[in-house]
């Protein structure tokens, strides 16, 4: 693909004075410029963007949808070029930005991305920056999961799968990457074309981002209680991998922000729900999301009476803007098992938690709302390997090996002869290995396909990618995130996944991730 094909690029801007005037001048100083430049003007906007952006001397497009999605299209619909860059209107990008994904266009390639890392400037941007990376790692990929918005597209590949959804302000990116990778388009990955995040959340803020980026996976969960209920273990074990990884990089002072998103999210599934209900009048929404608060908030004084009325005091935040006067509405019988089961979880994750972790918890949460200094945090003591060896061999392995899953691999391999598996197997997979017909386990094979199903029953999970044989040319990893907390457990991110793969030197041909799982199918050159 010629380096001098030309480019379009477009930025969508919604409520971005402070920061759109950076991001034109940055794309500006590119050192392989786009031969088209152009904003998408949200005219929702509530601050001065219009005036910024009809400044800068660029051509502006009013947005006529009421989405990003729907921006988006309209993007794709203007440019005159087959490719089109594009960043969100916070990003600044260093001036070599456009020139190294430019120098990685091939035929098969619908989009490459680059990678964008967090401008740091308060705990929460860090907690942002460990849990929510907007980038793959060290190592260039093809075919990550998605790829973020700081990207160059062939736009007749964006054109063949229909575009954006323009139902979607959030995950519209994630939901076309997914429609490219099913069309049979490749992504790749570009780590040397780095961009900067200038977005700076406050605690609450941040918690909403993240609860808005899995909304849309998780909507079915928030359409009824039962989902609900549901979504409180979904919740748990998010905020408890997030805890273990903060404190697994001595990062103790972030710890209550995992601690909240537990609540917080409840608070705003309940909400999702509430919202879709529209007989269910302002007032009567503000009750019950004030008597959830209360709920969880007695829960949690049970356990922890300090951290009670921060999460209290913070929570309240949510419903600060809610009608405040209304009566006790006639409540279904669901509400009330809802509400039940919200305090036995809220009871239960608080008693998870060891008391030294709590104490960290506790002092984080001081630290982040200014009542102590850096000085005065908890710290976690050093675990042995051994301690973390234990507490991992106590944790049931939970199956992902079914007949659906060897399909899966029989249709991805139509050759496979057989799997060779490497660490542990639950009795009931190694069952099903060995019923299906072109998936068993034969260490004879001179190429089987080698399958280490759970990486989360090691302590150094990253490691095992540099331990598969040297003759092994296919190979399937797994990694679902221990359903116990384990203090000091570093646990790894689909990226960090991703990463390490690349760095050994497979190449991913499948990258699936649910709600925490992922799976990589992975090939090399076998050694001879």
């Amino acid at each position: 693909m010629k380096h001098e094909e030309p480019i379009s690029m477009y930025v969508p801007a919604r409520n971005a004075e402070g920061t759109l005037s950076a991001c034109i001048a940055a794309i500006r100083a590119q050192t392989r410029g786009p031969d088209e430049l152009f904003v998408i003007l949200d005219p929702r906007s509530s601050d001065r963007t219009a005036e910024v952006a009809a400044g800068a001397g660029v051509r502006v497009i009013t947005q006529q949808g009421s989405t990003l999605g729907a921006a988006r299209n309209e993007a794709i619909a203007a440019a005159s070029d087959r490719w089109l860059a594009c960043c969100d209107s916070d990003v600044v990008l260093e001036p070599d930005w456009l020139a190294h994904l430019a120098e990685k266009r091939d035929a098969s390639a619908a989009g490459i991305g680059g990678r964008t890392v967090e401008r740091i400037r308060n705990p929460n941007d860090e907690w942002r920056a460990l849990h929510m990376p907007h980038h793959w790692g060290d190592y260039p990929l093809r075919n990550p999961f998605m790829l973020v918005s700081e990207v160059l597209f062939d736009r007749r590949a964006l054109l063949a799968v229909g575009g954006y959804r323009d139902d979607l302000d959030y995950y519209e990116d994630s939901d076309l990457c997914q429609r490219l990778r099913d069309a049979g388009y490749d992504l790749l990955y570009e780590p040397s074309a780095i961009a900067t995040h200038q977005r700076t959340d406050n605690l609450l803020g941040l918690l909403a981002l993240r609860w808005k980026y899995s909304e849309y996976r998780q909507r079915r969960l928030m359409d009824r209680y039962a989902g609900l209920m549901h979504k409180c273990s979904v919740n748990r074990e998010y905020a408890l991998n997030t805890l273990s990884r903060s404190l697994a990089r001595r990062r103790e002072e972030l710890a209550y922000i995992s601690f909240l998103l537990f609540f917080h999210h409840l608070v705003m599934d309940l909400g999702s729900l509430l919202s879709r209900r529209r007989l269910i009048t302002p007032a009567t929404r503000a009750y019950y999301l004030r008597e959830l608060v209360e709920a969880m908030g007695s829960s949690i004084a049970e356990h922890h009476g300090d951290l009670s009325r921060a999460v209290r005091a913070d929570l309240s935040e949510l419903c600060a803007d809610l009608p405040s006067d209304a009566a006790e509405p006639d409540a279904p019988p669901g509400r009330s098992w809802y509400l039940e089961h919200v305090r036995s979880a809220c009871g239960r994750f608080c008693s998870e938690l060891p008391a030294a972790v709590s104490a960290i918890i506790e002092a984080s949460a001081q630290y982040l709302h200014g009542h102590i200094g850096a000085d005065d945090l908890r710290r976690l003591p050093p675990g042995s390997p051994e301690t973390l060896r234990a507490a991992l061999d106590a944790i049931p392995i939970q199956p992902v090996v079914d007949e659906a899953f060897c399909r899966a691999v029989r249709e991805h391999w139509r050759d496979l002869s057989g799997i060779q598996t490497v660490g542990p197997l639950a009795a009931q997979e190694q069952a099903v290995l060995a019923a299906q017909a072109g998936c068993s386990e034969k260490p004879s094979d001179p190429r089987p396909v080698a399958l280490a199903a759970h990486l989360e029953a090691r302590a150094d999970p990253l490691g095992a990618f540099d331990e598969i044989d040297a003759g092994a040319s296919r190979l399937v990893v797994c990694y679902q995130p221990p359903a116990r907390f384990v203090p000091g457990l570093d646990v790894p991110l689909a990226s960090d996944l991703a990463s390490s793969a690349a760095a050994a030197g497979w190449t991913i041909e499948q990258f699936d991730t649910i709600i925490g799982r992922t799976r990589l199918m992975l090939s090399r050159q076998a050694h001879t």
